[in-house]
């Protein structure tokens, strides 16, 4: 039998176990007897299938298939194999559909890839978290945060690194300079005065140099952003056009994909809040906004309609209570929230 400590109470949860461990057939037993204890488990069972069939609008895997002998067996090897094959089958059905009804096995076939593509899905982003794949993606780096919090990076020349989660950087000192490369994520910068070594940030053809300053860098699905608390910094792009700008406290420039660059003024205290667990937003993308609540959310968070994405949104958020931002974002504009395991939520329209 499952150990007790681990079996699941939802089927969110029961959809993940059979994933990732598709041959133990005393997990599928387990299984097959919580959903037939009690009336609440199938209904919770269907109301999860009804949940998934929004992830089909999220589209990076639709088309993608596995057998699905690999994602559940057969058969089992009891006298009751063929009853319980028959249950599971039933079971499945109900989950590629969002009905109790059998499916006729056509129509079951057809809708294989799609129900695979959601298990690869839910593996992926289940099974690979932020805390994993960081740190996989980026195993030479010389500092990665990995958790779904701040990290305080102290170098050697005495400056100090605030690292946002999902962050990775790689530290170059030398007698002539401090060379940081930021290979993904979001740092902020307090860097300890040397008019001898200047300090410098890389960011894909985005160079920021200073001798001693405090100034984020921050980087979003479609732009390069850098902004100034302390002192006087140079940003320069390196590649295309060639430009060069100078940044005082509560300046900043956001570096677009194509060549564009917007300049923008703030208050010092709205630069890098996540620092002390917040987030403060002045009309920006709810798809921005949620990207940085997804930094601090051990999980993903989905948005699947692109309208959605757009909306605009002024506010302050708790990082720490993801959910709770998460709720308050969705009360604004009429969304739904919806939490289908403890790592991935829903954020769409009603």
């Amino acid at each position: 039998m499952t150990d007790e400590l681990l079996i699941p109470t939802k089927a969110s949860e029961w959809i993940v176990l059979l994933h990732d461990d598709p041959d133990n057939l005393s997990l599928q037993r387990d299984f097959l007897s919580w959903l037939e204890s009690d009336v609440k488990h199938r209904e919770d069972w269907q109301n999860v299938s009804q949940t998934w069939r929004l992830l089909g609008e999220v589209g990076p895997l639709e088309g993608q298939s596995l057998p699905l002998s690999s994602a559940f067996p057969k058969s089992f090897d009891e006298d009751k194999s063929k009853s319980k094959k028959r249950g599971l089958d039933r079971t499945l059905s109900s989950f590629s559909s969002g009905k109790s009804s059998f499916l006729p096995k056509s129509s079951f076939t057809q809708r294989a890839s799609r129900i695979t593509g959601l298990l690869v899905l839910l593996l992926v982003i289940g099974f690979s978290l932020p805390q994993f794949s960081t740190r996989v993606k980026y195993l030479g780096a010389d500092f990665v945060n990995s958790k779904a919090r701040a990290a305080v990076i102290d170098l050697a020349d005495g400056s100090q690194v605030t690292l946002a989660p999902e962050t990775a950087i790689d530290v170059q000192l030398s007698q002539k300079e401090r060379r940081v490369t930021i290979l993904s994520g979001v740092a902020f910068f307090d860097v300890h005065k040397d008019k001898t070594r200047p300090f410098i940030v890389v960011k894909n053809d985005i160079q920021t140099t200073v001798l001693g300053t405090a100034f984020l860098v921050d980087e979003q699905q479609d732009r390069v952003s850098v902004a100034v608390t302390e002192g006087v910094v140079r940003v320069n792009r390196l590649k295309q056009d060639g430009v060069s700008l100078q940044l005082r406290p509560g300046e900043g420039v956001d570096f677009f994909n194509a060549r564009d660059y917007k300049l923008s003024n703030r208050p010092v205290d709205d630069i890098a809040s996540w620092r002390m667990g917040y987030l403060k937003v002045r009309d920006q993308s709810l798809g921005s906004v949620v990207g940085q609540i997804d930094r601090f959310f051990n999980g993903h968070i989905f948005i699947p309609d692109t309208d959605v994405r757009k909306k605009r949104l002024t506010g302050v958020f708790k990082l720490e209570q993801p959910h709770k931002s998460l709720r308050g974002i969705a009360s604004i504009h009429g969304l739904e929230v919806t939490e289908i395991s403890p790592w991935i939520i829903i954020l769409s329209k009603k």
